[in-house]
């Protein structure tokens, strides 16, 4: 049934007539929330860029499976492809760049110019250790070598400029005195020096990157390559904090083609998170829920629960990730969608001011009401009295008595109340009745 404009606005009135006490209460409520929501944080941004490495890289993996979890929590990922750590340290530094958070490799900071005498003096910070990407270093098969400092002379691949590999690389064959001086450096990409080594046209190439790459896999099964151990890694470990040495053990990469062939030690620094000082803590959160699925699991290199770690960081963690790491997760984010805990974990300021105006309207905000509604009742009893104090006193006539009476009624009934009111209108309108009896009576 279609109801009149007219009567729909009728009622419309009436509702605002019967609930002004409780809409005036939720208009306080709404502003009070209004004026204090300017003193809350931003809302956490839902698109970020993401720095990367080359493509087809371990970062370039990895990448993309942060961009699909994260876009399942409503943040789009642009993952920004670049040469390496040291280039994505670099963009992190500069506030033009536009990204937010970077892949970077544990050591080149400071090759980079992230900083001068320490990390801290750097607007660069971390959130998480996510795995160990050791240094893989292949030469032909039956033509390796003891040690580093073994390679001068050497054509050596050391990976292209702005690249972990190559900034790990160059040195570690500097302290290992090997230089441009007494060797050759080759800057090329992982497919190109690979095909360089192959080709003879290189003796030796660096490559950086986890047991999971298939590009390093593809290296290592080939029997045409030779895969370096460090048997003098304790010595590395002591002069390079930031590595550590990790042990392939003997087929562990594949069982049934006995790759490796024997155990191998490589040097290790850590892949990383890094972001600016001033993301925002929702995300460094999301980064952080999302590096524990994706890297916590068991791997070749690490037990399950290694990753994310804050041990053995080059720069200091991110305030949220400290959080993270020293009480757990924030409770809302343990429960509730990651932008619903992140709105609640923003809008926890308006607590206090709101519990202060809510109490006292909450309190008075029904009696109001009641009274606002048995007032529309009630003001008719002066009438109602009026007459009956007349009629006792014979001070009008029973004409008038009776108009007055009707005229009465007529308003009486076009009083509207909610029906929880209804036995007092009722109650109104008996006495009415009464007075109307009285006073024909009389004829």
């Amino acid at each position: 049934m279609v109801v009149p404009m007219k009567s729909r606005l009728a009622r419309f009135l009436f509702f605002i007539r019967i609930q002004w006490p409780l809409l005036l209460a939720g208009f306080l409520v709404l502003l009070a929330f209004y004026i204090t929501f300017q003193f809350v944080e931003e809302a956490p941004p839902k698109e970020i860029t993401l720095a990367s490495g080359p493509k087809g890289g371990g970062y370039d993996y990895f990448a993309a499976q942060y961009a699909e979890a994260m876009a399942k929590e409503g943040v789009r990922v642009k993952i920004l492809e670049t040469k390496g750590s040291l280039e994505n340290l670099q963009l992190l530094q500069d506030p033009e760049s536009g990204v937010d958070v970077a892949f970077t490799q544990g050591g080149v900071g400071w090759m980079s110019g992230a900083y001068t005498y320490s990390p801290e003096e750097s607007s660069i910070r971390s959130i998480a250790k996510i795995y160990e990407e050791p240094l893989w270093i292949f030469t032909l098969n039956k033509a390796g070598f003891a040690a580093l400092r073994d390679l001068k002379g050497k054509r050596i691949a050391v990976g292209p400029k702005g690249s972990g590999a190559n900034a790990l690389g160059v040195d570690l064959l500097k302290w290992s005195g090997v230089t441009a001086e007494n060797a050759l450096f080759i800057e090329l990409s992982q497919d190109d020096a690979l095909k360089a080594l192959i080709d003879g046209k290189a003796d030796v190439a660096f490559f950086v990157g986890g047991t999971g790459s298939p590009f390093l896999r593809r290296c290592a099964s080939n029997p045409a390559l030779q895969l370096h151990s460090f048997d003098d890694a304790d010595a590395y470990l002591r002069r390079f904090p930031y590595l550590s040495a990790v042990r392939l053990p003997r087929s562990v990469l594949d069982l049934g083609l006995n790759i490796p062939p024997s155990d191998v030690i490589l040097l290790a620094p850590a892949a990383t998170l890094a972001t600016r000082k001033n993301l925002h803590d929702a995300l460094a959160y999301l980064f952080l829920d999302t590096a524990k699925k994706l890297h916590g699991g068991h791997s070749i290199l690490s037990n399950a629960g290694a990753f994310p770690s804050a041990g053995n960081l080059e720069f200091p963690l991110h305030h949220e990730a400290a959080r993270y790491f020293k009480s757990g997760p924030p409770l809302l984010q343990r429960f509730l969608p990651y932008h619903i805990a992140a709105f609640i974990d923003r809008t926890k300021i308006l607590i206090l001011p709101l519990l202060t105006l809510l109490l006292p309207l909450i309190k008075i905000a029904y009696p109001t009401y009641r009274w606002s509604i048995r007032r529309k009742i009630w003001k008719w009893y002066k009438s109602v009295g009026a007459i009956e104090s007349e009629y006792h006193r014979g001070q009008s006539k029973r004409e008038d008595l009776m108009r007055r009476i009707q005229d009465l009624e007529k308003s009486v009934s076009e009083v509207q109340v909610p029906f929880a009111y209804a036995s007092e209108l009722y109650t109104l309108r008996h006495h009415i009745v009464m007075i109307r009896k009285m006073v024909v009576a009389e004829e």
